[in-house]
């Protein structure tokens, strides 16, 4: 791989990319539910039958889907958010590379967070891992944009709040279409993380190692 010059921004996915996703499944599937028992005064199994088949009932699609504070609300769970979230980021697990990479990254170039997680999640788990202070935004389509997937428009939207040009930008994450197949149409360096190796592309890292040997770091 050759070394990309004049690039400004590096761009990082969350989820998949710097940390583990279990610990979402976990906010979503048992601290959810398992507050819903404790506040309803019901068994812990039936809570999590009516919570899921909630989150069924909305769906991916809908920007409820993704919102904790909408999903607080509606099961009127009486907790702060932050309170529940942070409970499932101290069980997060983030890539080894990462503690090495990221700092490395940010000392040459601006980094940010590209995700399409509920932005209390991102800013919990780098707070709480000690990763916040090399990131100099968190950009996520779900709170800023009410956009469930990160779309043309929400890259376009990070370089226009960055000053920067897609040829500007590198950005990597773990999902081939939202992380990959669209910044790379807007013009933006994309490559995709395939820890797996499940996929068959053409621009494609192993792991954040990898990122390295395409910068000036």
């Amino acid at each position: 791989m050759r070394i990309m010059r004049n690039i400004k921004v590096v761009s990082l996915d969350l989820d998949g990319t710097i940390v583990d996703r279990s610990y979402v499944d976990y906010f979503w599937n048992v601290l959810i539910p398992r507050r819903y028992a404790e506040v309803h005064n019901i068994k812990e199994d039936e809570a999590t039958r009516i919570v899921l088949s909630e989150y069924d009932n909305v769906g991916s699609n809908d920007i409820r889907w993704y919102e904790v504070e909408y999903w607080i609300n509606k099961f009127k769970l009486n907790i702060d958010a932050k309170r529940l979230v942070l409970k499932a980021v101290k069980r997060a697990y983030i890539y080894p590379e990462v503690y090495d990479v990221v700092p490395r990254i940010a000392e040459k170039y601006t980094l940010v967070i590209a995700t399409n997680a509920d932005l209390i999640f991102a800013e919990t788990l780098l707070l709480e891992k000690g990763f916040l202070k090399y990131f100099k935004r968190i950009f996520s389509c779900v709170t800023h944009l009410k956009l469930t997937r990160k779309t043309h428009k929400f890259y376009r939207w990070m370089c226009e709040e960055l000053n920067v040009r897609p040829q500007e930008v590198v950005h990597v994450g773990d999902n081939p279409v939202y992380d990959l197949e669209i910044p790379r149409e807007m013009g933006i360096n994309a490559y995709l993380l395939d820890r797996d190796g499940r996929f068959d592309v053409r621009f494609r890292l192993r792991d954040l190692r990898e990122l390295r040997s395409l910068l000036v770091v």
